[in-house]
């Protein structure tokens, strides 16, 4: 289980996800590893896939909550969840 802020700062918790279906779970080293987000942007182009089967999709990193933000800002967000792990 885990209770993860977003970029907002808003709290997530798996049991929510898991209360609208089947959770799939991506970890990825953050916004430093390039190919990690490019598997993310693959990921969300992906994400109608997902959501036909009722399958909700996060992904979690130990990127700080502003710095997710910010990338959100410079290359735009995705459809999915992103969360902030800081402990890993």
């Amino acid at each position: 289980a885990f209770e993860l802020p977003d970029d907002r700062e808003q709290v997530v918790t798996l049991s929510s996800l898991l209360n609208e279906g089947p959770v799939v779970v991506v970890f990825y080293y953050g916004y430093h590893c390039n190919h990690c987000v490019g598997q993310l942007f693959g990921l969300n182009e992906d994400l109608p896939r997902f959501n036909e089967m009722g399958t909700r999709v996060v992904a979690i990193s130990a990127d700080a909550p502003e710095l997710t933000a910010k990338r959100f800002a410079e290359y735009g967000r995705f459809d999915f969840p992103v969360l902030a792990d800081k402990d890993n």
